[in-house]
């Protein structure tokens, strides 16, 4: 039963009834723990704990913005992780250098200081690296659906594979010649 339900308002002259007027049983001493029971039983006021996703869970799965048909592998403009601007994937990879090269710069030193920075530009770094991984990711998923949006996409992981077998090879005619 609701409080509207108990309270009904009659437009009589003679004035309110005191058999009109709600009552609500609120207990003004004891426990806090026991208060709040009795007012609120079923915790609806009660403010709900909000689970905190990572930068890196929330948009990991969308971040290509634009695909590219011409040069999908460098100008496919990509969202940063986190919502820090938008970037074509050549440039984020040359972001992610620049960064690097900072770092290294940072931890040169031997002061504290420099190591806080350093630990700055390491959270910097890898929401970068994050990105381009799942830009990466992303496209690769694009690549295996097929299609006229798939044309330009190189299979990364099949481009590494094929520049460490040519190391490989070069290193064995070095070795038997």
């Amino acid at each position: 039963m609701r409080i509207k339900d108990i309270i009904t308002e009659e437009g009589d002259t003679a004035g309110t009834l005191s058999s009109s007027i709600a009552t609500v049983a609120f207990p003004l001493f004891g426990d806090k723990k026991m208060i709040r029971r009795a007012v609120d039983p079923n915790n609806y006021l009660k403010k709900k704990k909000k689970v905190k996703e990572s930068a890196a869970d929330l948009h990991a799965d969308n971040v290509i913005y634009r695909l590219d048909p011409n040069n999908p592998m460098d100008d496919t403009e990509v969202l940063v992780i986190g919502g820090a601007g938008r970037y074509s994937l050549k440039g984020l990879r040359t972001k992610a250098r620049i960064e690097a090269a900072e770092l290294a710069k940072k931890l040169d030193g031997d002061h504290g200081g420099s190591f806080r920075a350093g630990a700055y530009h390491v959270r910097q770094l890898t929401n970068t690296l994050r990105t381009i991984v799942a830009a990466y990711d992303q496209l690769n998923k694009i690549r295996s659906k097929g299609g006229s949006k798939s044309r330009g996409i190189h299979n990364e992981d099949r481009a590494l594979i094929d520049e460490c077998m040519s190391v490989v090879q070069q290193f064995r005619s070095k070795v038997t010649s």
